[in-house]
């Protein structure tokens, strides 16, 4: 919601009003922020630059879309599913190095505000969202887990939660993934679970019971 730009106001903010003896505290996180906006930056210049000089027409225009979507990112939070993905990608990196992470969790329910708005806007198709999520577990595959139960018990399943398992199922490689099983999930969400486990032999996906997470 608040973007890199909006982190950093944050922070500012907080050291305003915090400065003794939170200040060494409060001047290192504005620094990994400025420090990520900055790589953003060099990978939104390299783009240009690689698309400056490239002939082949569809990879220019995806190099030019990548400058604008990280130039967009700096400072904005995503708009886009596709921005969204990207944002994801460079917390995701950030935090590896940080302390090592791992763990990101709901991705189809994080999704489904920006998949719905782009589906409705017609700048979205099923088959790109599949791509932009293979690209996100490509670049880093830190858990995430679909379906579920949301806080009142009832399914969480949202198509984001299959488009997730198929472009997992596409990459074919080492993938972190889990799927909520409970009582009245969707039967189809179980059943794509299930033929990806038994028949693509990837140890794809893992299982997990949200109603005994959320007693615990």
């Amino acid at each position: 919601r608040l973007g890199f730009g909006g982190l950093l106001e944050r922070i500012r903010t907080c050291r305003a009003e915090h400065p003794d003896p939170d200040l060494a505290f409060y001047g290192g996180l504005e620094d990994v922020v400025s420090g990520v906006q900055n790589w953003i930056r060099n990978h939104v210049e390299a783009a240009r630059r690689l698309a400056a000089s490239e002939r082949d027409p569809a990879i220019r225009q995806n190099l030019e879309e990548m400058a604008e979507i990280n130039s967009v990112l700096v400072t904005d939070p995503p708009g886009t599913f596709r921005q969204a993905c990207q944002w994801t990608v460079w917390y995701q990196m950030a935090a590896r190095m940080y302390n090592g992470s791992g763990a990101v969790g709901r991705l189809d329910h994080y999704f489904l505000p920006f998949y719905r708005r782009d589906i409705a806007a017609e700048r979205l198709t099923d088959e790109e969202a599949i791509l932009h999520l293979a690209c996100l577990n490509l670049a880093d595959p830190q858990y995430y887990h679909v379906g579920g139960i949301d806080k009142h018990g009832n399914d969480a399943t949202n198509p984001v939660s299959f488009l997730l398992l198929k472009a997992v199922r596409r990459l074919r490689i080492p993938a972190n993934v889990s799927v909520g099983v409970h009582r009245t999930m969707d039967p189809k969400l179980m059943q794509l679970a299930s033929e990806m486990l038994f028949k693509d032999n990837q140890g794809i996906p893992r299982f997990f019971g949200p109603e005994n997470i959320g007693q615990g």
